[in-house]
């Protein structure tokens, strides 16, 4: 009797696609956690946002100053280069004044005005049309609302840009590299399994 027919060796098995699709998931994070936290961020700051596009104001500190406000909106005081800072100031309206406490929150994002330089800030207690009278400092006085919201906005824009865009082009890199592990997977799918040598039948 001759030798037994040799069989075909056993097809290995192919590939696995690289990387794996839960891969996908670390960009996507970067483009949407950045998108949702924008979305708070703006939320928390509408409010502010259109508050700050409101009129500045300037006059005689002792005399007043004509000011619109808008209530819990924070507003900048300057006085003039070399002046002294306000002790105190208050709101008139034709009844008893309403004294406005005076910090120094957000000076850090104070701007530059020319002739001026930031004194104090303050937080509107009432909305609407007031006369802004101050004590401690002569010459004239200049309020201005505090944008900083548009700084948390804009740093809030910047993330999404940067994040997003890098998870743009992670989501790309891993998209082409499944691609390519997923033509060699074809490849070896298709190719004729081994004779007994070592070649295709």
């Amino acid at each position: 009797m001759g030798p037994p027919p040799h069989q075909p060796q056993a097809r290995p098995a192919p590939p696995p696609i690289r990387p794996g699709a839960g891969w996908y998931s670390l960009p996507l994070t970067l483009i949407l956690l950045p998108l949702l936290l924008f979305v708070v961020v703006f939320a928390l700051n509408w409010r502010d946002s259109e508050a700050a596009d409101g009129p500045s104001a300037a006059g005689d500190a002792r005399a007043g100053v004509n000011v619109e406000l808008t209530s819990g909106h924070t507003y900048f005081l300057y006085v003039r280069t070399g002046a002294a800072s306000p002790t105190s100031c208050a709101l008139a309206a034709g009844g008893d004044p309403v004294p406005v406490p005076l910090t120094r929150e957000h000076g850090w994002s104070a701007s530059d005005r020319a002739g001026y330089r930031y004194a104090s800030t303050f937080e509107a207690p009432l909305s609407g049309r007031f006369r802004l009278v101050c004590a401690g400092v002569d010459g004239q006085v200049l309020m201005q609302p505090d944008d900083t919201s548009y700084g948390y906005l804009g740093l809030a824009f910047l993330a999404v840009v940067v994040a997003g865009g890098t998870g743009a082009v992670m989501f790309i890199v891993i998209a082409v590299m499944r691609s390519s592990s997923a033509k060699r997977r074809r490849a070896a799918l298709s190719a004729p399994p081994a004779g007994p040598y070592g070649t295709p039948y």
